[in-house]
C-alpha cells in the first residue's frame, strides 16, 4: 500500500512537472479517482471530459479542447477541492497556455484525420508530412517566437518528426505516389528522386502491363486537322512529346483533380496516353497508407462477441466483422447491383 501510494505521488509530480498540461491531467485524474468525485463533476459540467492515454491518437488533444469548453465547470471543482489541488489549481495564465497548445496541436489532429480511415492514400503521406513540417516553421519562426519555452517544446516534437521524416527516404514507393499524384508532380523535391527514377525504369523495361494498354500503344495516329489538334492540346491529352512517359509526365504544369489519384490513373484517357506510366502508378496508389484502417475493422469485435457469443469460431468472426464493414462502406450494395 505504501509503495503505491509512494508510485501515486510520483506519478503527479512527474504530471505536474509539465506544466499546465500535466496539472490538467492531474485534475482529470482526481475526477476520476471516486464514484463520489466523477458524480459531483458531470453535475457540474454535465458529462466527463476525456482523460489522455497512451494509445489514443490525439488524446491529450481532444482532453484539451473539451476542458476549454467547461473551464469553468473545471475551475469550480478544483476550488472545492483545493486541500488536494491546490497545487494543480489552473490560474488564468495556465488557461492561456493551454488555449495555445490547443490551437498547436488542431493541426495534428486533421492530419491524423487526413491520413485514415478508408480515404486514406499513399500519395498523402508525404504531403501531410510537409504540411506539419511547414506548421513546425511557421510555430517556430513566426506564431510562437517570443514564447521560448514553448519554441524549446515545438522543437523537440520537431526532432521526434523528423525521425519519421527521414524513414521515408528508405522507400521510393512514397515519393513516387506523391509525384504520380497529378496536382502535386512537381511541387516536391526530395534526394529521393533519383530512386524514383530508378523505380520508374525498372517497372518500364521489365513489367508486363494489361492488354488493353497494349493496345493504346498500337494504335495508329490519325490526321488532325487544326481544329483537332488545337482541341486535344487544349485538354492536355497530346501524345507525349518524346519516348520517356515519366519525363513528360513531370514536365507538365499540375493539374488539380475533382478524385482520388489512384481514380484518375485508372481512366482510359490516362491510359491512353501513358500506358506503362498508368501501370506503375496504378501498381504503386493501390498500396495500403497503413495498418489503422483493418485494425479499426476487427477491433469492432469487442462488439460482435458478447458472453452470449463466446463461442462464436475464428472464421466466424472473421466473417461478420468483414460483412459489417462491407455494409457500412456501401461495398455490399455495390456487390449485389453488380
Amino acid at each position: 500500500m505504501e509503495e503505491e501510494r509512494a508510485n501515486d505521488i510520483q506519478r503527479k509530480a512527474t504530471f505536474h512537472s509539465i506544466g499546465p498540461l500535466g496539472k490538467l491531467h492531474n485534475i482529470m485524474a482526481h475526477i476520476r479517482g471516486s464514484a463520489g468525485r466523477t458524480k459531483e463533476f458531470k453535475d457540474l459540467a454535465g458529462r466527463l471530459i476525456p482523460l489522455d492515454n497512451r494509445t489514443r491518437w490525439n488524446s491529450w488533444y481532444y482532453m484539451l479542447s473539451v476542458a476549454l469548453q467547461f473551464d469553468a465547470a473545471l475551475d469550480s471543482y478544483t476550488k472545492r477541492h483545493l486541500d488536494t489541488l491546490e497545487a494543480e489549481y489552473l490560474s488564468p495564465t495556465d488557461w492561456e497556455k493551454l488555449c495555445t497548445t490547443s490551437k498547436f496541436l488542431s493541426l495534428f489532429n486533421r492530419a491524423t484525420l487526413k491520413t485514415q480511415g478508408d480515404q486514406a492514400t499513399i500519395d498523402n503521406v508525404l504531403f501531410v508530412m510537409d504540411i506539419i513540417i511547414k506548421h513546425f516553421e511557421n510555430a517556430l519562426q513566426v506564431e510562437y517566437v517570443s514564447d521560448k519555452e514553448f519554441c524549446a517544446r515545438i522543437q523537440n516534437g520537431w526532432d521526434a518528426f523528423n525521425k519519421y521524416y527521414s524513414k521515408s527516404d528508405d522507400s521510393p514507393l512514397y515519393a513516387a505516389a506523391l509525384i504520380l499524384h497529378p496536382a502535386r508532380r512537381i511541387s516536391w523535391q526530395k534526394p529521393a528522386l533519383q530512386k524514383v527514377k530508378k523505380l520508374w525504369e525498372e517497372y518500364r523495361n521489365n513489367a508486363p502491363y494489361p492488354m488493353i494498354m497494349r493496345s493504346y500503344e498500337n494504335d495508329q495516329p490519325r490526321d488532325l486537322d487544326d481544329f483537332d489538334r488545337i482541341a486535344e492540346d487544349l485538354d492536355g491529352f497530346s501524345r507525349p512529346a518524346s519516348q520517356d512517359e515519366f519525363e513528360d509526365y513531370n514536365t507538365e504544369s499540375p493539374r488539380k483533380i475533382c478524385t482520388s489519384a489512384l481514380t484518375w490513373w485508372c481512366q482510359d484517357e490516362q491510359q491512353k496516353r501513358w500506358p506503362r506510366l498508368s501501370y506503375i502508378a496504378i501498381d504503386i496508389l493501390s498500396i495500403p497508407a497503413m495498418s489503422d484502417e483493418p485494425e479499426r475493422v476487427f477491433s469492432g469485435a469487442r462488439h460482435t462477441i458478447s458472453w452470449e457469443r463466446a463461442q462464436l469460431s475464428a472464421e466466424n468472426i472473421e466473417r461478420i466483422e468483414c460483412l459489417k464493414h462491407w455494409a457500412k462502406t456501401g461495398i455490399a450494395e455495390e456487390k449485389l447491383k453488380g
